[in-house]
């Protein structure tokens, strides 16, 4: 559940910290107060898209901070966010800072992730029904998801079977395309592929060695430079005419301490670490030396080195930027032409493996068609039922299924689904997407979520004005329906019904205020009493009128 939601600079809210209750929570105020603003920034922290123009003026940043408990069960089931979790805790923190400059900044338990992994928590964790949800609901393109979603228990595993059937076809039918492909245009594949291979294999660029060709350019471009220092360093250690060099100093010095040493024991110590030394810058001379003689012994090496450099260059920027990407290019080359050579032997071999696997499809396809249909008659059972509750007792609901054949599988079936809906007694049925009034659609988009959330395990579910165009007897049906969801998941509900906003278990208040230079929206948890004026505000538009207040006083006691 949603347990804690601190928000801070987001649009007119300068900071707002709500503490959620399990059940039922209810956010009531004035028209423009901003009550979606709320909506809003649990939106952004479930990874939804939000941009700088929500930046409070005067700020930096917007940030909005959730804290999820009992969570475990639900997100460990995804390997990546699970290495963010804390078993012992069994909560999550997320966190989202919305800056100035267009980036943002999404954290889970204090750790930096992407916004996507922000996302992909928040689908698991919440479902949000705003004022524009009704796109997605009323979108034919996502009736059949809506219908996996309900049915999950069964049609899930059974359309992983079938994705895997579908993805055995699609790389059956590559294979085929390379086999039945043209002659010229497979010649022509054949000779591209040889002159990449070729190409590849005579350079034959090993792994780091572009790393120690640029360090062997580095020393022969300042060949000159280095051969120099060299010269200076051994002149330095051997002496070059009449002046000694290191090497005669240090061993006249070693010479001196043995004589000092049978005088006085305490230069035997300082006569073995120069010796030491000494055979130190005998190391270094030789060292010298070496480097040295290949400086010289390199010539004109130079050029040679450039042109190599050059070749491997012109093989990564051609096959992927670095040595490794070059050869997983080469290998997948060399089997792609074995392919082509072999391609003839296999053609029968690939007519029967296609012919298996159509089977397999065909089968698995047949499956969670028939789910579907099984979850379809659920669903519909499902949706009239709640919509008779809702006042449309006549109302008809069905899954109209448009079957694909077998030659255009999708990867999502053999069928595509689309909810229709006859509102009247004796009307024809029609696209869920024609429904015209707002509170048929309201109450359709209810009933439909009441429906999938008994399938759901989402925790939050999150309603934006679902009352919309409904009144009466009908919001205290609705009422009702919140009601019960809350007793399997938090729901969080921006309403203006007052019979919605009495039986929620705990009543959010949001209210705008302005002085000479800013406007602020606050937000505040009402006590008993507070509630008994804001549900009489609802009723009546006045919330000291007496007899709002006895009957917001009802309204709470019956709920």
């Amino acid at each position: 559940m949603l347990s804690t939601l601190d928000i801070k600079h987001f649009a007119l809210i300068e900071s707002a910290s709500l503490d959620l209750e399990p059940g039922f929570n209810c956010i009531t105020g004035e028209t423009g107060a901003g009550k979606s603003l709320l909506l809003g920034a649990i939106e952004a922290i479930t990874g939804k898209q939000a941009n700088r123009e929500l930046i409070r003026k005067g700020a930096d940043l917007a940030t909005v901070d959730a804290v999820y408990t009992d969570v475990y069960d639900i997100l460990s089931r995804d390997e990546e966010i699970e290495s963010y979790l804390d078993k012992d805790e069994d909560q999550i923190i997320l966190s989202r800072e919305i800056r100035s400059n267009g980036k943002n900044l999404c954290r889970i338990n204090g750790r930096p992730v992407t916004l996507s992994l922000l996302k992909s928590v928040g689908d698991k964790l919440a479902d949000i029904h705003g004022q524009n949800d009704r796109q997605l609901i009323f979108d034919k393109d996502k009736h059949l998801e809506l219908l996996d979603r309900f049915g999950h228990q069964e049609i899930y595993p059974a359309f992983e079977n079938y994705q895997k059937a579908y993805k055995a076809l699609q790389e059956v039918r590559r294979q085929e395309k390379i086999l039945v492909a043209d002659p010229e245009e497979r010649k022509a594949l054949l000779e591209s592929l040889e002159y990449q291979i070729n190409e590849i294999e005579e350079v034959n660029p090993q792994v780091g060695e572009d790393e120690v060709l640029r360090e062997q350019r580095e020393l022969l471009q300042n060949k000159e430079k280095i051969k120099d220092a060299l010269l200076q360093g051994l002149i330095a250690l051997e002496g070059v005419g009449e002046t000694s060099g290191a090497i005669t100093q240090m061993e006249e010095l070693s010479s001196n301490l043995q004589d000092l040493s049978i005088w006085n024991s305490e230069y035997e110590g300082i006569l073995i670490e120069t010796n030491d030394l000494i055979d130190d810058i005998y190391n270094l001379k030789n060292k010298l030396q070496d480097d040295l003689e290949y400086i010289e012994s390199q010539g004109n090496q130079l050029d040679e080195i450039i042109r190599r450099l050059d070749k491997i260059s012109r093989l990564k920027r051609k096959y992927n930027f670095t040595i490794e990407a070059v050869w997983e290019f080469h290998d997948k080359a060399v089997d792609k032409r074995k392919e082509l050579i072999e391609a003839a032997d296999n053609v029968d071999k690939l007519q029967k493996k296609k012919e298996q696997v159509i089977k397999i499809l065909y089968e698995r396809a047949t499956i969670l068609s028939d789910l579907r249909k099984k979850w379809a008659d659920k669903l519909q059972e499902g949706i009239e039922k709640e919509l008779k509750d809702l006042g449309m007792s006549a109302a008809r609901f069905k899954v109209d299924f448009k079957k694909f054949s077998l030659s255009d599988a999708k990867s999502y079936g053999l069928e595509n689904a689309e909810f229709m809906i006859a509102s009247n007694k004796g009307s024809d049925f029609k696209p869920l997407s024609k429904t015209a009034s707002g509170g048929e659609a309201s109450r359709v988009m209810l009933a439909i979520k009441v429906i999938l959330a008994q399938a759901d395990e989402l925790q939050l579910l999150v309603f934006d004005e679902i009352d919309t165009g409904i009144s009466g007897e009908t919001s205290a049906i609705v009422a009702e329906k919140l009601k019960l969801l809350a007793k399997s998941h938090q729901i969080l509900c921006v309403t203006h019904q007052a019979q919605i906003a009495a039986v929620a278990d705990q009543q959010f208040f949001i209210y705008k205020a302005s002085d000479d230079e800013t406007t602020k929206t606050y937000i505040k948890p009402l006590n008993k009493e507070e509630r008994e004026h804001e549900i009489a505000r609802l009723l009546s538009g006045d919330s000291d009128d007496e007899q709002s207040l006895i009957l917001a006083r009802k309204l709470l006691y019956n709920a």
